[in-house]
Order: C-alpha cells, then sequence, then structure tokens
C-alpha cells in the first residue's frame, strides 16, 4: 500500500516547452485508461479552474472499452476517522475483491499527510510500504542545483550574469564538486593578496574589487598564473639530500636451527 502527496503541476510548462522545441501540441482525443466516473470527476473539477490554450483536452471523453469505475465518498468529522474509513475500504477491496494492497494507492491533498495517514492506515490493519514523502525535485539541493545548471540563462545581460555568478556560488560546496570550502577561503586569501601586491608595485592606486568564488568558476585565469608561478617556485627550491644512515637492525629475530 502505497501513500503519495500530490504537490501540483507547474502552470503552461507544455506551452512553454512547446514553444522552446519549435513543435505543435496535438490532442490524443479520447482516454482509454481511466473510468468513466473518474475522468467526470477530473473533467468537472477542471472546469472551474482558469487556463489559457486551447480547452480539448478538458473536454476529451472515454472510450467504449474503458475500465468501469465506481466513486464512493465518504465523511468523516476527523481526520483519524477519515483514516480508518479508508483502512475499512482498502481492506473490503483486499479481501472481497482480491485486489492485493501492493496494487492500491492513496493519494493526499498535500505532502505534509503523508506521514499522518500512513499512521492512521498502520492502525487500520493495512500493509504500507513506501510511506514517505512525495520527491520533489524542485526543494531538494542537489537536484535543484541540477535543474538550474540546466536552465542556466546564457544571455549577456547584467541579470543573467547575476544568476551565473550566484550558481557557480552554490557550485562549488555542492555534492556535485564537494570543494573544501577552507581551501577555497585560502585561495581567494592568497589571490586576493597577489593582486593587492602585483597592483602596489604598478603603482595602480584604483582599489580593486576581490575575486569570489564565482570568479574561480567563471574565469579560471584568475588563479591558473598564480598555480603555475607556485609550481615554478617550488620545482626551483633545491631539495635537501636524504640523510644517511645505517639501517636500523631488527630487535627480535625468529628462524628455525637445525
Amino acid at each position: 500500500m502505497a501513500v503519495a502527496g500530490y504537490r501540483g503541476g507547474e502552470p503552461h510548462l507544455d506551452r512553454r516547452l512547446a514553444s522552446l522545441l519549435g513543435v505543435e501540441i496535438a490532442e490524443l482525443g479520447q482516454v482509454y485508461d481511466m473510468s468513466r466516473a473518474v475522468r467526470e470527476l477530473a473533467r468537472q473539477a477542471c472546469a472551474r479552474i482558469a487556463q489559457s490554450g486551447s480547452p480539448a483536452r478538458r473536454e476529451a471523453g472515454v472510450s467504449e472499452d474503458a475500465p468501469q469505475g465506481l466513486l464512493v465518498t465518504h465523511l468523516g468529522a476527523t481526520p483519524s476517522q477519515m483514516g480508518a474509513l479508508i483502512a475499512r475500504a482498502l481492506r473490503a477491496h483486499h479481501l472481497h475483491d482480491g485486489i492485493d494492497f501492493s496494487e492500491q494507492v492513496v493519494i493526499v491533498r498535500s505532502s505534509s499527510m503523508v506521514a499522518e495517514t500512513s499512521r492512521y492506515l498502520a492502525r487500520g490493519g493495512v500493509s504500507v510500504a513506501g510511506g514517505s514523502r512525495a520527491f520533489d525535485f524542485a526543494t531538494q539541493p542537489t537536484t535543484r542545483l541540477l535543474l538550474d545548471l540546466v536552465t542556466t540563462p546564457m544571455g549577456q545581460s547584467d541579470t543573467e550574469a547575476a544568476a551565473r555568478r550566484e550558481l557557480a556560488e552554490r557550485l562549488l560546496p555542492s555534492p556535485l564538486v564537494c570543494a573544501d570550502a577552507l581551501a577555497v577561503h585560502r585561495l581567494l586569501r592568497r589571490l586576493n593578496a597577489a593582486r593587492a601586491q602585483a597592483a602596489e608595485e604598478a603603482g595602480d592606486e584604483a582599489p580593486l574589487i576581490p575575486l569570489t568564488a564565482a570568479d574561480i568558476v567563471s574565469d579560471p585565469q584568475t588563479w591558473r598564473p598564480a598555480l603555475n608561478r607556485l609550481s615554478r617556485r617550488a620545482a626551483s627550491v633545491p631539495r635537501p639530500p636524504p640523510c644517511s644512515r645505517a639501517p636500523s637492525r631488527p630487535r627480535y629475530a625468529c628462524g628455525s636451527w637445525g
């Protein structure tokens, strides 16, 4: 028995996707995998929601060979009472109609009700599996960052450039890169100190804007020359000769004596 929450859809996602891909939206017509009762209820609910675009999909009917269905309304005074009514209906489907619990699902109004509903069903003798909250890609840090990377604005405006810089600062410490925050801070401190020293030697009195983590990601030239100089400096420093000493003898010796 699975319990899931419905988070809601993103408005006009189909139209924006069609506009981005440059394709036309075609209506598929009749519905084949939904009963007439459920389809009529969905049609009535959608009719009360404002929309833009073609309403043909809302008026789609049900094919003649669609499965038969039945809608039953339960009224409960409290959430626990409603949970008991739903559990009784699920047990009846399982015992009398031969529908296994794994083939039934309960959809609640919001994902915050998933855990509570799962407790009521388990209390009513229903085997509950997958009682976790519905996964929302937009609210998880890693998947949210992936979505933002896919939709990164590539324009040249100040707003789009600021969005890319903000995304770069989020990318470094994320699980996708796993950059050490302390190492990044030390690198920025050294780079800013080196830039300030170079500007002082050149006699430039204009104040420099400190580098940030976004500069490290967007412009590798901010750190690559300094890294090359440090590499050359490390290569030019002579290494001390290895200490010459007699190898230490083992304290204990094991063997077989003949």
